[in-house]
C-alpha cells in the first residue's frame, strides 16, 4: 500500500486528532513534511547515490 501525504491530509488528520481546525498560518512545515515524506530513504544492501 502506497500512502500519499499532502497538506490537504496532514490539515484533516490535525482536525480528526485535535477535533478543531487550528488555522494553520505558515504552511513551511507542512510543506516540509510533505516534501521529506516523497525522498526515498536508503536502505542497506543497495548502491549511494552519486550525490
Amino acid at each position: 500500500m502506497e500512502l500519499h501525504i499532502d497538506i490537504r491530509w496532514l490539515l484533516d488528520r490535525q482536525e480528526e486528532l485535535l477535533g478543531k481546525d487550528l488555522g494553520v498560518q505558515d504552511y513551511s512545515g507542512l510543506v516540509t513534511a510533505v516534501a521529506r515524506h516523497r525522498v526515498n530513504t536508503p536502505t542497506l544492501g543497495n548502491e549511494p547515490d552519486v550525490y
